[in-house]
């Protein structure tokens, strides 16, 4: 059920609309939708790539950042439990989609629970790492204010590229929220 065509997609909007009662189920239903669809494991897959460039640039620059040694260590930590995490959510797809049960079992989801927490606080870590050390000097290498080009931009954009993308999705559920709101009365 999780992995169908993006046709089907359409469809299964469609039927749920004159399935549901109001405007709170409905929206309920797209979501629940467009989260099991092929486009959010696609979407996995991209992140993965990502993840991947995170471990390799880090590991690169392992020792190229003295401004700040941590940022490596944060780009690798980071692209290793986000693999894991996506890992994770893509074993839960398949067999959700293997035996019809939309349910996750207890050990699973608290797994998944305790990987977001860990990212989360890692990733605001990373952002007083990057952000505190922000345009450090790019030319001396001697320098103890020194960090490789490649690393720090890629530290700061990808970083700078997760707010954003978090934002997007706050703003986004604040919009289905008050259009749930709005159109239930």
């Amino acid at each position: 059920m999780c992995l169908r065509s993006q046709g089907s997609v359409y469809d299964r909007v469609r039927q749920a609309r004159a399935q549901t009662t109001g405007t709170k189920d409905y929206a309920s239903a797209v979501a629940s939708i467009i989260c099991g669809s092929i486009v959010v494991l696609i979407l996995i897959a991209v992140l993965a790539g990502l993840q991947v460039a995170m471990i390799v640039i880090g590991s690169m620059h392992l020792h190229n950042c003295p401004v700040q040694k941590f940022i490596p260590i944060y780009l690798i930590t980071w692209g290793c439990v986000g693999i894991v995490r996506s890992l994770l959510e893509v074993g839960i797809r398949i067999h959700q989609s293997r035996t019809g049960d939309e349910s996750s079992g207890v050990a699973i989801l608290s797994c998944r629970s305790i990987i977001d927490c860990f990212l989360f606080w890692w990733f605001i870590t990373g952002c007083v790492w990057v952000y505190g050390n922000y345009l450090p000097d790019f030319d001396d290498p001697s320098s103890e204010k020194y960090c490789h080009k490649t690393l720090y931009y890629f530290a700061f954009g990808t970083t700078t590229a997760a707010y954003a993308l978090g934002g997007f999705f706050i703003c986004c559920g604040c919009c289905l929220a008050i259009c749930a709101a709005c159109f239930s009365k």
